[in-house]
């Protein structure tokens, strides 16, 4: 529950004063005035909105050994400020309450308000995956005796269990139909599976349910869709995980079994792209080579300004934006893209720009004929 320090209305009280139960009923019946003089049916109270019944309440728990525990809370600021407003400030000591540690009382009053705060600070920063606030606060041990610790982790405990619930029924969907790796893929977050390792020992069950699914899953993507390599990675990825040794060694033996057949498939699978690479390369050159004569055969015959022989061609701006220097950079860009074979790729080029050579005679000759004509 929210913690609410009776100091904000019995601020006598706070220098240690002793329970004076008619001042407390006094200041009751102020607090329960201003709700008939403001009409309204909430109030605040330090940071909290209150309704006449929460008000009620607040006072019937006023006791004087509670108004004793109250002021300990009040004296402590790194812990009032925490149980009020959730602050921070408090796990930067080396050990939480430890000045309580022998009042066994004073630890149990104050195990709700704790708890409350606790849980809620613990759950966010899991759920938003916001890594130095959880290693700030499991930086130090949780205060309080163990019985307590259910409340405190309940939220989160909750939230990883429903995830890893959810690992569970996408494990069972593998076994009867596909599924994609976007599916998968979120179980395995680098920064998921970090926070899960932070978690204090209360989660080593479900972390180690998380890690027997994983492998079942792997199986399955294995042996009925042949996804080897995701299912590699997953193993890997749960292996990191704080786990038995039991279950970490069942995780390692699944994973040796596919290393080899995922490495017998890849070689089988992997295609030779040299051959296609370069000849696709070649192709290439030979079209646009092929493109721009005759492209300027198609100008040089319909334009308005006519080039009587293949010297002017020559000597024109259009055939030296596309000369033999250009188409020489081309190559060379393609032979450095190329490295392995490179003495195969300069030969077969060659024999390429020798028949081209051949065409562009063959070419000047019909040119410098069509001139003559």
């Amino acid at each position: 529950m929210q913690y609410l320090s009776p100091f904000h209305i019995l601020s006598d009280f706070s220098t240690g004063r002793k329970y004076d139960e008619e001042e407390v009923r006094k200041a009751k019946k102020r607090i329960l005035s201003e709700f008939e003089l403001t009409g309204g049916t909430t109030i605040v109270l330090g940071n909290q909105e209150m309704d006449k019944d929460s008000v009620l309440k607040f006072f019937d728990k006023l006791t004087s050994e509670s108004i004793d525990f109250h002021s300990k809370i009040y004296n402590d600021k790194l812990l009032l400020h925490f149980l009020e407003y959730r602050d921070l400030e408090i796990f930067y000591q080396e050990q939480l309450l430890e000045e309580y540690q022998e009042d066994s009382k004073f630890l149990h009053f104050i195990a709700p308000y704790f708890n409350y705060q606790y849980n809620l600070l613990l759950f966010e920063a899991v759920r938003k995956q916001d890594i130095p606030t959880l290693q700030t606060v499991l930086e130090v041990d949780y205060p309080l005796p163990a019985v307590y610790k259910g409340e405190a982790y309940k939220n989160t405990y909750r939230y990883i269990r429903g995830k890893t619930q959810d690992l569970g029924d996408l494990t069972e969907k593998s076994k009867s139909s596909h599924i994609y790796g976007a599916e998968i893929l979120p179980f395995f977050n680098p920064n998921f599976i970090k926070i899960f390792n932070l978690l204090p020992d209360y989660f080593d069950a479900v972390r180690n349910e998380y890690a027997d699914y994983v492998d079942t899953l792997a199986v399955e993507l294995h042996n009925k869709a042949r996804r080897t390599s995701l299912a590699i990675d997953i193993l890997e990825s749960a292996m990191s995980l704080k786990i038995r040794k039991d279950v970490w060694n069942r995780l390692d033996y699944v994973l040796q079994q596919l290393k080899p057949a995922h490495q017998q498939y890849s070689k089988w699978a992997q295609p030779n792209t040299n051959t296609k690479t370069q000849t696709n390369f070649i192709w290439i050159i030979q079209i646009i080579i092929m493109l721009v004569f005759l492209m300027y055969l198609i100008m040089s015959r319909s334009g308005p300004t006519y080039s009587s022989s293949f010297d002017d061609y020559k000597s024109s701006d259009f055939f030296k934006s596309y000369s033999q220097d250009y188409m020489d950079k081309i190559l060379e860009s393609t032979i450095s893209f190329e490295q392995q074979n490179q003495d195969s790729i300069l030969n077969d080029i060659r024999t390429k720009l020798d028949k081209l050579n051949g065409m562009q005679e063959k070419w000047k000759e019909l040119i410098e004929a069509d001139s003559i004509n």
